[in-house]
């Protein structure tokens, strides 16, 4: 039986694959390997971190292994770039791949350049055949993952057989304290209220940790610390009992609460916080999904249809009044807005009515409410709903 020329081609790319993955048999048994050859003059394409012996830029020693290390602790490095060429090189820049690493310039005058303050194009310095210069960098492991990585520092230069030269550092980011839960979540709290959530830390590698101050800290939020044993494990332990208070600012707030320590490695502990401040006026359509959203849904051309938003005002010291309700909507002229006052200061109903003439297969719009309060001045309402001739 005779193949198409497709078929037969199929069948050679499959014995190339089974090639490849060392399974036997047949013709893919006799396809040899071909071995990796390194281009000459570009060193070694199958490893980027490879110098090419040929180049004139060469670092003796460009990588370095800080092992374990706690997360959050920062740690500087100094490597040696040099020319063994015969002729002047430009280092151009000099650009660590990851926000974690600043690197600075060193000239062997004592010069310090940090390639952020130079002009874009302009070179940072020009080594002389048989000259050195360092490059200084600091990795701050902060927020990094706890485990194995590593960081590069690309140095861009005028050498055309290695115009980027890397330098890499590498370690094991480790947990200092395993903070449990590791985000406090706070939930939908209203405007005045107070709420404590509390969160501990295992002292797993600093056993005498203490909490020296706050790098950072809102005034909304109040912590205490506290040294405890962990009773099944006898392991030391840090408490923080976060408290967040009552002149809290209204919205979603998502913050990182920074405390410093007395440890030379760890020189701080960041402790991240979520909460959603609501305002002490609650605005009610009796929807299940979204109580703030009048939903008209479909309605029959030719009929009226009234949905209602209620306001409830929970703290009565502070007195809640509506001063007016405009629509912002391309039909506003057929959506009637009456506004009800159930207690003075306190409670509201604004009814939203369509007109039997409404026209629109779709319409939508916002409510927005203006009212003499200090949180909350003004506050829209979308509402939206369909027409169905």
């Amino acid at each position: 039986m005779s193949r198409s020329p497709s078929v037969t081609r199929g069948f050679m790319s499959i014995a190339l694959i089974a090639a490849s993955y060392g399974f036997a048999g047949g013709a893919a048994a006799q396809v040899p390997a071909v071995p990796h050859q390194p281009v000459p003059g570009q060193g070694d394409p199958a490893n980027p971190y490879a110098v090419n012996p040929e180049s004139s830029i060469y670092s003796p020693e460009p990588s370095v292994d800080f092992g374990e290390i706690l997360q959050g602790e920062v740690k500087p490095h100094t490597f040696t770039i040099g020319n063994r060429g015969k002729d002047p090189i430009e280092v151009r820049s000099v650009n660590p791949t990851c926000g974690c690493t600043v690197a600075f310039l060193k000239t062997k005058s004592g010069d310090v350049i940090d390639p952020k303050k130079l002009p874009l194009g302009k070179a940072l310095h020009t080594l002389a055949p048989g000259d050195t210069c360092e490059v200084s960098i600091e990795f701050n492991s902060a927020g990094q993952p706890t485990h194995q990585l590593e960081k590069i520092i690309m140095v861009i230069s005028s050498d055309d057989k290695q115009p980027a030269l890397r330098l890499s550092l590498r370690a094991n980011v480790v947990m200092p304290l395993a903070l449990e839960p590791n985000l406090l979540q706070f939930g939908e709290l209203v405007k005045g209220e107070e709420k404590t959530v509390s969160a501990t830390g295992v002292l797993s590698r600093v056993e005498n940790l203490e909490i020296t101050g706050w790098e950072q800290k809102p005034e909304w939020i109040d912590v205490k610390v506290e040294a405890i044993t962990m009773p099944n494990t006898n392991q030391k332990a840090l408490r923080f009992d976060v408290t967040i208070k009552g002149t809290a600012p209204l919205g979603y707030q998502s913050a990182t609460l920074v405390a410093n320590t007395n440890d030379a490695k760890l020189k701080s502990i960041r402790v991240p916080i979520y909460a959603n401040i609501k305002s002490q006026v609650v605005f009610d359509s009796g929807s299940a999904t979204n109580k703030e959203k009048l939903d008209f849904q479909v309605i029959k051309f030719g009929e009226e249809r009234t949905r209602s938003l209620t306001i409830k005002n929970l703290n009565p010291a502070i007195p809640y009044a509506v001063t007016g309700v405009d629509v912002e909507s391309a039909h506003k002229d057929k959506l009637k807005v009456d506004v009800v006052t159930i207690t003075e200061g306190v409670e509201y109903r604004i009814d939203v009515t369509t007109a039997k003439d409404l026209d629109a297969k779709y319409f939508r719009g916002n409510l927005k409410i203006k009212a003499s309060h200090p949180d909350t001045p003004e506050k829209l309402i979308t509402l939206l709903g369909w027409v169905r001739k």
